[in-house]
Formats: C-alpha cells, sequence, structure tokens
C-alpha cells in the first residue's frame, strides 16, 4: 500500500488507495493473472468482471471500481483494453476519472495511459496519434509560452 502526508488544515494523514479493474470477454477465459499481477502492483482492491465486453461502461465490476476511489487514488488495470474496447467510451471514462481527482494507470501501457490523461486534459489541441512524449513537450512548452508571459510579475 502507498502512502501520502497530505497538508490539511487538521493535519490529518490520509492514504492514497491503488484499486484494481480486471476483465475477461468470456465466461471460459480466466481473470486470475490480471488479479495475480495487480496484487504485485500494489492493488489494495481489486474489483472483476467476467464474460463481458469491453464494447459498453455498463459492467458491474467497472462501476464499483469507478465508485470505489476517492480524489487522489488510483484506479489500475493490466492493459487499457480491459478498461474498454471503444474509444469514444475509453475517453469518456478517462474524463470522469480525471475531473474526480482519480489517476488512471495501466501495468502493461504506462506510457499509453498516461498519454491518454493528457490528451482528455488537452483535448483538441493535440494530434489524435501524438505520442506520450510529445505530449509532455507540448505542455513543456505551453508552460514556457505561460512563464514567458508572466515573468515580470514572478519578479
Amino acid at each position: 500500500m502507498r502512502y501520502c502526508i497530505i497538508t490539511q488544515q487538521s493535519g490529518e494523514r490520509t492514504q492514497e488507495k491503488t484499486i484494481g479493474y480486471a476483465r475477461t470477454a468470456s465466461s471460459e477465459q480466466d481473470v486470475s493473472a490480471q488479479v495475480e499481477a495487480l496484487k504485485e502492483a500494489g492493488c489494495t482492491e481489486i474489483f472483476t468482471d467476467m464474460g463481458v465486453s469491453g464494447n459498453t461502461l455498463d459492467r458491474p465490476g467497472l462501476q464499483k471500481a469507478k465508485a470505489g476511489p476517492k480524489r487522489g487514488d488510483t484506479l489500475m488495470v493490466v492493459r487499457t483494453d480491459r478498461l474498454a474496447r471503444a474509444a469514444p467510451a475509453y475517453y469518456r471514462f478517462l474524463r470522469d476519472l480525471l475531473r474526480d481527482g482519480i489517476e488512471f494507470k495501466s501495468i502493461f501501457n504506462h506510457d499509453e495511459a498516461q498519454a491518454d490523461m493528457l490528451r482528455v486534459n488537452y483535448g483538441p489541441a493535440l494530434p489524435p496519434d501524438a505520442t506520450y512524449r510529445e505530449i509532455l513537450t507540448y505542455k513543456a512548452a505551453r508552460f514556457l509560452l505561460w512563464l514567458g508571459n508572466h515573468e515580470s510579475r514572478l519578479r
């Protein structure tokens, strides 16, 4: 379990949770390998859906996984395709996570998942095929531009 000390008015310690989600497309498939990988990655709670298509977000396990994390927590999957197969549903789900202050991680597609979160955050300003490195470069360039425009106020 990961711990984080956050400065609050009350001075309380809070801990971040990492919640896992695993899915199989058919009931004959075994979800145990995904569950084991999520446990090794530090997930404290794991929700599963077995025999459910990734084309819909209306899945009992996914709804529980989405309701579990709070601001500052992390939702983790083994691969991004375990979350959703259709791009519009996937980006809508990521937008909701971002709005709620929940981080999204993928064990095997880490850079891709991080790029997707940034893409949701910066939207149409980025080309749809931008890589994680290109998005970070864009983000850094925007910050430097902002810094240059506000330099006199920062002195």
